[in-house]
Parts: structure tokens; C-alpha cells; sequence
């Protein structure tokens, strides 16, 4: 296997990034059984069920797992994963959020004392000659102060709300696991095939009484997907619900888009 590849694992397998290792074992034998040889002999087929290989080997790999998880969270590999709260960023919003209000207030504040001290200035001038002057600078300084003065009073009570709605931060969600269903193989004898249906190539056959795990099922339920099957090679094939005995409602597994007829 090349080591030379690269990408995300949990990406390729679709899996979520706490994945359990049982779980990684089954969606690998789905790829498996989808993109073997001698289901598709094409290459398309062959780099997808390289690019599997390569992504469940480094999976399986505690170590090379832990370095992986350390690396795609920015963390040193030696270090202990620690996601960020989502509290610690909303914090140093509010502070951000905080500081900008503080900023905005004591400059407008300041361009208040400017403007009254202007208009001081020009009514205590000392010339007698200025008096009209004066008159006139101080009635049309008199609403630019004002309005100052409103906009100071708007920004200081609004410091409060701009806080309080601080935008969340989202957290990310793990994709769930579909629940396996649990049947056993009620005819004589079933065919496991790698598709939905019997134009699909046979991968093995089961006998009465032997039992599996359903893991997916196609668009009308007739065919479903298996897994922990007694025999390695049927494991993410394919059989035909009406030879098997569920325990459980198959029409809850998740429908699986299924390749066409080859």
C-alpha cells in the first residue's frame, strides 16, 4: 500500500471522526465489496478502493490515528486533543465587542468637550465688537453639540446590547451511525450478491439459521445490506429481504445508493 496518499480518512470512508473501530471494519468492507476487482475491473474502481485501504489502515492504526486527530486539530502530536470551548470564543467577543463601545463612546465624548469649549470660547470673547459674532457662532454651534451629545447618550446605552447579542459560535456535530438490525436466514439456502438484485454478481451464499447484522437497505426495501456474516467474503453484500427472518423493522435502515448492474 502506498504511502504516498493523502487526504482526509474520515472524509473518505464518510465516517464521523469518533467513529468506533467495529464500525470502521464494516463501512470498509462495504467499500470492498463495492469496488473489488471482480465487481468492477475499471480504474476508477481501483484508485477509490485504494484510496479505502489507505484511509482504513491509517483508522485501525492507534497511533497513526492519535498523530492524525493531533495534526487536523492544529495540536502537536504528543500533546492530549483539546477542542476549544465554544464559551472561551464567545467571551473574546464580547470583549472585542466591548472594547469597540468603549472606543466609540470616549470619542464622542471628547468631541463634545471640544465643541462646548469652542462655543465657551467664543462667548466669553472679551472684544466688545464681537458680541453679534458670537451670538451667531453660538446658535449655529448649539445643535452640532447636541447632536453630539445624543449620539454619545445612544452609544453609552447601547454598550449593554451589544454584548449581550453576541453571535454562538456553532459546535460541530457528529454524524450518526446508522443501528444495525439484527436477521437470520430463513429459506434453506440465500445468495449473497454485490448488488440489489439477482442481475448482481454472487459473492457467497448462507445457509438456515445463519445470522447477520443488517446495516442499509435499498429504495423499496426489498434488498438489504449485510454484515458480520460467517462468512468474511458476504460482508457488505447484498440478499433479498424475503429470505430472511428480521429482528426488527428493516424499513428503518438507511437507504443506500447502490451501484447499477454491470
Amino acid at each position: 500500500m502506498p504511502e504516498d496518499l493523502d487526504g482526509d480518512p474520515y472524509e473518505i470512508l464518510n465516517i464521523a471522526s469518533n467513529t468506533e473501530p467495529r464500525v470502521i471494519d464494516a463501512v470498509y468492507r462495504m467499500f470492498v465489496a463495492r469496488y473489488h476487482p471482480s465487481v468492477r475491473p475499471d480504474a476508477h474502481a481501483a484508485a477509490e478502493l485504494q484510496r479505502a485501504q489507505w484511509a482504513y489502515q491509517l483508522l485501525r492504526d492507534p497511533g497513526r490515528r492519535r498523530a492524525f486527530d493531533a495534526a487536523r486539530h492544529g495540536v502537536g502530536a504528543s500533546l492530549p486533543e483539546a477542542p476549544e470551548h465554544p464559551s472561551v470564543r464567545r467571551q473574546w467577543i464580547k470583549h472585542v465587542l466591548t472594547a469597540s463601545a468603549a472606543v466609540l463612546f470616549f470619542g464622542m465624548l471628547a468631541l463634545v468637550v471640544s465643541a462646548l469649549y469652542f462655543v465657551g470660547a467664543l462667548e466669553f470673547s472679551g472684544a466688545a465688537g464681537a458680541a453679534p459674532l458670537a451670538a451667531t457662532a453660538t446658535a449655529t454651534a448649539r445643535p452640532l453639540v447636541l447632536a453630539a451629545a445624543a449620539l454619545t447618550l445612544q452609544a453609552s446605552a447601547g454598550l449593554p446590547t451589544a454584548t449581550a447579542t453576541a453571535p454562538l459560535v456553532p459546535t460541530e456535530t457528529p454524524t450518526p451511525m446508522p443501528v444495525p438490525v439484527a436477521a437470520c436466514v430463513s429459506s434453506p439456502s440465500i445468495n449473497v450478491r454485490s448488488g440489489p438484485g439477482a442481475d448482481f454478481a454472487p459473492l457467497a451464499y448462507l445457509m438456515r439459521s445463519e445470522c447477520m447484522k443488517l446495516i442499509g437497505r435499498n429504495a423499496v426495501a426489498s434488498w438489504v445490506q449485510v454484515t458480520e456474516t460467517t462468512k468474511a467474503e458476504a460482508d457488505g453484500g447484498w440478499v433479498a429481504l424475503a429470505g430472511l427472518k428480521v429482528d426488527g423493522d428493516a424499513g428503518q435502515l438507511p437507504e443506500v445508493q447502490a451501484d447499477t448492474v454491470p
